[in-house]
């Protein structure tokens, strides 16, 4: 097959190394699988080594009846055997361990053409100071805590593999995942791409030494919250947007003017400091019920990266921006009713949409016939059965709905002070349960 004599362990070799790095991967993944730490990737280094010198070893004797053209290739392979596992011992190892330094790589700054940063659900695209064009923004100094950013995430990363979300769940803020995405594009058209899937511990956020505090900063601060707006920024240009008011159910797309006019409401509420904080543990119970975009065009992007000529970023209103809210006001698309949160909204919803009863006929709330839901019996209504409030049905005066339902005790429905005791009975035969269950406020 191979006539050159040197050429034979050549091939040897590189069989064997195809098949250590390939095979082997695929060994891991499966029948270690469950011991691979899922969020970060971290492989463990003993089954590591013992599926890469399988792999190998199936490569290596593969190659050697290749080359003999015979099966007979065991007797006096125990050297080569002795090899192949002490290689993949060391490149494990040496994966593992990080001997080279390259998982540790931050580029320096004068080797970067441009830092692509995707968090928050935002992307960033970064650039050092370009002497050729000095209209163009200079970010050398978000540059500079980018970087410092991903040195303390570095710094961490044997606390960040330990993390154990269960330790957590008694707390009353509950850890937050935060998704990281760093790319350095070098000057030499190399790239340094890293992921990182974050867990973010309340107690940590004040901490400065902790890269939680630091990766916070960094993203709600002054300069990032202009860099969403891109503002300054000529090669971006407003181009429109959407608005969805979730209270009326109406939505509209908005014209360039439009949204530049909200643009410069929303760039005002920056420099105030009401909007542009990023909330890493997404709590909703301050926004307002709408959904609110807008829409940029790159006009001669500093670097193509394929992604596309356009930009979007997704607005949360919120109390406090008033700019924000009297310029949607001043436009038509908002009223005074509009401005509810999404509790409020949903608290509405469950009478406008599931039933006949307005909220505010009563509050005594009942838990129990529909899975956990909370159906709200007015303190007026005697005769009311949860189960045909839920699907819209009535309930004559006699105390049957009129859907023919049954109640469970076939006189009148359960009265509020029954409910609370607990003395209404079980299911009916259809299906229509009105079950003894806790009550709460």
């Amino acid at each position: 097959m191979i006539a050159i004599g040197w050429g034979k362990p050549v091939f040897r070799a590189g069989i064997t190394g195809l098949c250590a790095l390939g095979g082997g991967q695929l060994l891991y993944l499966l029948f270690f699988y469950d011991l691979m730490d899922q969020q970060y990737g971290q492989y463990h280094l003993i089954p590591l080594i013992v599926c890469l010198s399988v792999a190998g070893l199936l490569g290596y004797y593969a190659a050697s009846m290749l080359l003999a053209k015979s099966l007979r290739v065991f007797r006096g392979s125990l050297r080569g055997v002795g090899i192949v596992v002490a290689c993949c011992a060391v490149f494990s190892s040496l994966v593992y361990f990080d001997l080279f330094g390259v998982a540790r790589r931050i580029p320096s700054d004068d080797e970067i053409q441009v830092a692509r940063l995707n968090v928050g659900g935002n992307h960033y695209y970064l650039y050092p100071a370009d002497p050729t064009d000095e209209s163009v923004p200079n970010d050398e100094a978000l540059l500079a805590e980018l970087r410092a950013v991903h040195q303390s995430i570095l710094d961490h990363r044997d606390e960040i593999r330990a993390f154990d979300y269960g330790s957590y769940y008694d707390q009353e803020i509950e850890p937050s995942y935060a998704f990281l995405e760093i790319d350095y594009v070098l000057k030499n058209g190399l790239s340094v791409r890293r992921s990182y899937g974050l867990y973010l511990i309340p107690s940590n956020m004040d901490d400065p030494s902790s890269w939680e505090h630091a990766l916070d900063q960094f993203v709600n601060g002054p300069a990032m919250r202009n860099e969403r707006l891109h503002a300054g920024d000529p090669s971006y240009r407003i181009q429109g947007g959407s608005l969805y008011v979730d209270r009326t159910n109406q939505g509209w797309s908005l014209s360039s003017r439009e949204a530049e006019q909200i643009l410069a409401a929303l760039s005002a509420d920056a420099d105030e400091g009401t909007w542009g904080t990023y909330d890493w543990f997404h709590d909703p119970s301050d926004r307002y019920a709408m959904d609110l975009d807008l829409r940029f065009e790159r006009l001669y992007p500093r670097y193509d990266d394929g992604s596309g000529s356009w930009d979007m970023i997704d607005i949360y209103v919120r109390p406090g921006m008033a700019h924000t809210i009297a310029a949607l006001e001043e436009l038509g698309y908002v009223t005074e009713d509009d401005l509810i949160s999404w509790d409020e909204l949903d608290r509405r919803r469950h009478w406008d949409g599931e039933s006949e009863i307005a909220p505010s006929m009563g509050e005594v709330y009942y838990d129990g016939p529909f899975g956990g839901e909370t159906v709200v019996i007015p303190e007026t209504a005697a005769t009311l059965d949860p189960s045909t409030a839920r699907s819209g049905g009535t309930v004559d005066s006699g105390g049957v709905p009129s859907d023919g339902g049954v109640l469970s005790d076939g006189g009148s429905a359960p009265t509020p002070t029954e409910i609370i005791s607990g003395s209404v009975g079980s299911a009916s035969e259809d299906g229509r349960t009105i079950s003894s269950g806790s009550v709460g406020r």
